[in-house]
């Protein structure tokens, strides 16, 4: 079985890298075999904060997943996805 963490990482893969937190919820709930545990939500929640360096959760080891409208803006991407362009002087 795969871990919470590459279940939320395909989920956010296969709702296009970016979602609201009902749907990435919706998606892990299809990819998880039932029975899903009571804090389900609750485990992805945390999964995502603890791997996002926009949380006060972030456990410093993983910073993939990003906070798209701020912490409880409840929009997540996969911060892999983002487009960096360097600062202009």
């Amino acid at each position: 079985m795969s871990t919470w963490l590459e279940d939320v990482i395909s989920g956010l893969e296969n709702l296009n890298v970016v979602a609201p937190l009902a749907d990435i919820y919706e998606e892990l709930r299809r990819l998880r075999p039932e029975p899903h545990p009571q804090n389900f939500d609750a485990i992805i929640r945390r999964t995502l904060e603890s791997n996002s360096s926009d949380s006060d959760a972030y456990s410093g080891t993983n910073d993939l997943f990003y906070s798209v409208d701020g912490i409880g803006g409840g929009v997540w991407e996969l911060r892999s996805a983002l487009e960096y362009t360097p600062n202009s002087i």
